[in-house]
């Protein structure tokens, strides 16, 4: 299921148990999710423009690539590749606004 689709099923079920819509909670099956350090994290010391590499939602194992920092100021350069610390899902991205 898409983060799109998990929302909206989310919020349709929340409405229908404080009763403003009608119809039947459809619960989905879910994960509990641990992150017991600063392994869990991974932030960009480069600006630039963010190539991910993996999709929300992907499991990744420890040293994958997640994603790819093309900079701006050195044009031609190689991007700067971005690993996962530890196994697990990939679950959130920011980016800041331009």
């Amino acid at each position: 299921m898409d983060t799109v689709a998990i929302a909206k099923n989310g919020v349709r079920n929340l409405l229908i148990h404080a009763g403003i819509v009608g119809g039947t909670v459809e619960p989905v099956d879910s994960i509990a999710l641990d992150m017991p350090d600063s392994d869990c994290f991974v932030f960009s010391a480069d600006e630039g423009m963010i190539e991910p590499v993996v999709e929300i939602g992907n499991e990744v194992q420890t040293g994958d690539l997640i994603a790819k920092v093309w900079r701006l100021d050195r044009n031609g350069e190689r991007p700067v590749h971005y690993k996962a610390g530890r196994s697990g899902i990939l679950i959130a991205r920011h980016s800041p606004g331009l």
